[in-house]
């Protein structure tokens, strides 16, 4: 599967909040930086080198991101949107701390958010398989 702009935006726009892309990471890497040109959305960038960065200021590592743990804990204690991107990981999504710390946020009443897993084949803890997606409020499910 080819992943570019368009793709990015409809994973964006599904209100899914934890994502695995199989395909290539580096294209998918590379989508998001196209998509962060073009767009006012923060997009975060992690790889285990590297902590976690934006996309759009690259030269600037977040601190306390230099492990997966710590890059998630971030993402949990941040409130506004943002698509996260995880490279490198798949090792250590088997961790229970680690599972847990995905489950909450992939929930709500979470803030939403996309998570994405950009390794293959990624072996997702059985709590992690299928998250529902986001519940519709009265007001939104009425809309025509």
């Amino acid at each position: 599967m080819r992943i570019d702009i368009k793709h990015i935006e409809k994973l964006i726009g599904s209100g899914d909040r934890l994502v695995c892309l199989e395909g290539s990471p580096a294209a998918a890497l590379e989508a998001l930086s196209a998509y962060a040109r073009t767009s006012a959305r923060a997009i975060y960038c992690w790889h285990p080198s590297k902590g976690l960065r934006r996309v759009s200021a690259p030269h600037i590592a977040i601190p306390g991101t230099d492990t997966l743990r710590g890059a998630l804990k971030h993402v949990q204690n941040t409130r506004h949107y943002g698509v996260y991107a995880f490279h490198g990981c798949a090792k250590e999504l088997g961790d229970p701390t680690i599972a847990s710390l995905l489950q909450s946020l992939a929930s709500p009443p979470q803030p939403d958010r996309l998570i994405l897993l950009l390794d293959g084949g990624i072996h997702l803890a059985p709590g992690l398989r299928r998250t529902p997606p986001p519940r519709r409020t009265a007001r939104t499910a009425t809309r025509a």
